[in-house]
């Protein structure tokens, strides 16, 4: 029996009391409380479709009357099979078995020891394993909810490694196919049922609310970890414990903007892969949700971190996605669709769809209505838009309206303190300024955008202001233009 697979366990113990899979899901969820699992889902257990994470297979052995120890050696010989099978296919096979294949593990990297040596779970991570549950969309939000369990446990106690994982392009696809054909199935985007009056969800709101702030005007830098903290330590394990189908689900939004929130200040601060990570797995909650706001803010995220990886045309499948998804349900996050699809239009060179594109996202953030909109939209504002139609312009080549609307974004970000939009404003006004020979221009907008970053703990804002300094560097014949040049060297 020491070798025994999981499904082959699960498949005799269910023999043994004539029990069908539905009777064992049944059992499972008198013992979780609440219903999280289908007889569909352990008969994936018993194909090796799936492997259970070691929570689940706990439920399981209390459900059997086994010990856990039992489910969980079971659950390791599978895990060990399907690697070994996989390390025996060919790249076509595996190329398959990673686009199609269900996920396997509802934690990041399960069976690892957490001492830091060779064989963490965050080294292992780093071999791309096909299994890598953060990479997939969960056929459960039971799946979902421990995969990001073991992510932010992972993002807390091991900072570095996991700042090495790479963005996969090719992991995108399926995910985001899965979440826009679970959102047209569901009813029409609705605030009914959205905003539950329970003290404890006010303030978990609040709380999101503080950190949406510190990212917008200092960086993702500041708070990323805490926030990932907040999000295993307090709001997961309520969504374990809550039972109350509309609480669960404000949960389930509040905790899909926290993911949403974390994986927008991991590509911030320039990780990727984990950002990439955090961002599939918030598609999930946005589903159990019922938020399609929340999916297409995920979904200009990606774009967002797929255009600034150079992926250009699936920034654009991205961000049509998420409009799809939205039907009506937000002007504020459609402009902000908008205005990403035009970028990677313009990065494409494509001229007519991004100007086409942005007269669609000036169009919607025209007719915006803040009372309308979900309070996490508060910051796709005529700062962030303006100042995103800014870098699309220089793109396609058209310096001077480009000016007009980065000065637009930079007026109205610093009204609102916003340190890391002004910054970016302000580089894409020097860059419009240089295209049109105005020296004094780029000078002034340059050393702005140097004091602004100063202020900001961004990656991102980092990167952008050292393209800058490489392209007035050209101009370093011109003594204001060396001094500035030098000053960003110093810095």
């Amino acid at each position: 029996m020491s070798d025994e697979l999981l499904g082959e366990l699960v498949q005799r113990l269910r023999g043994q009391r004539l029990w069908t899979q539905q009777d064992v899901a049944d059992e499972y969820n008198a013992v979780e409380g609440r219903d999280a699992m289908t007889g569909k889902e352990i008969g994936r257990y018993e194909r090796e479709q799936r492997i259970p994470s070691r929570y689940t297979c706990r439920h399981l052995a209390t459900v059997f009357g086994v010990p856990s120890e039992l489910v969980e050696r079971a659950a390791a010989v599978s895990r060990r099979h399907r690697r070994e099978a996989s390390r025996r296919a060919g790249p076509r096979e595996q190329e398959r078995n990673l686009a199609f294949e269900p996920p396997s593990m509802p934690t990041l990297f399960e069976g690892c020891v957490h001492d830091g040596m060779p064989g963490s779970r965050a080294e292992n991570a780093l071999s791309l394993h096909p299994d890598d549950p953060a990479l997939r969309y969960p056929a459960s939000v039971l799946s979902a909810l421990e995969t990001v369990t073991g992510l932010a446990e992972d993002d807390v106690l091991r900072r570095e490694l996991m700042g090495q994982l790479p963005f996969l392009l090719t992991a995108l696809h399926e995910p985001t196919r899965n979440w826009l054909l679970a959102v047209l199935e569901l009813p029409s985007p609705s605030s009914e049922g959205r905003r539950v009056s329970k003290a404890r969800i006010e303030q978990i709101r609040t709380v999101i609310n503080t950190f949406a702030e510190a990212d917008a005007q200092q960086g993702g830098g500041h708070g990323r970890q805490a926030l990932a903290q907040y999000l295993r330590t307090t709001v997961l394990p309520l969504l374990r414990a809550e039972s109350n189908e509309h609480v669960q689900r404000a949960l389930f939004d509040l905790a899909g903007e926290q993911a949403q929130l974390i994986g927008w200040m991991s590509y911030d601060t320039g990780h990727h892969g984990l950002a990439q990570r955090y961002l599939l797995q918030a598609l999930r909650f946005s589903e159990e949700a019922q938020n399609p706001v929340l999916g297409a803010h995920t979904m200009a995220t990606l774009s967002h971190l797929a255009g600034t990886l150079g992926h250009a045309d699936e920034g654009v499948q991205l961000a049509k996605t998420g409009q799809i998804a939205l039907r009506g349900a937000s002007n504020a996050m459609y402009a902000d669709l908008a205005v990403l699809e035009a970028r990677s239009y313009a990065m494409q060179g494509l001229s007519r769809k991004a100007a086409e594109a942005v007269i669609r996202a000036e169009n919607a953030l025209h007719d915006v209505v803040t009372e309308n909109e979900p309070p996490e939209m508060r910051f796709i504002d005529h700062a962030y838009i303006a100042g995103e139609i800014a870098n699309t312009l220089i793109l396609l080549g058209d310096p001077l309206r480009a000016i007009d609307f980065a000065d637009q974004s930079i007026d109205a970000s610093l009204s609102q303190g916003r340190a890391r939009r002004g910054a970016l404003s302000n580089i894409a006004l020097a860059r419009a300024h240089l295209a049109v020979r105005d020296i004094d221009g780029a000078c002034l907008a340059g050393g702005e955008a140097l004091r602004l970053s100063g202020e900001v703990d961004s990656a991102r804002t980092a990167e952008a202001l050292r393209d800058l300094r490489a392209r007035m560097a050209k101009f370093g014949d011109v003594r204001p233009v060396r001094e500035l040049v030098e000053l960003m060297e110093d810095t």
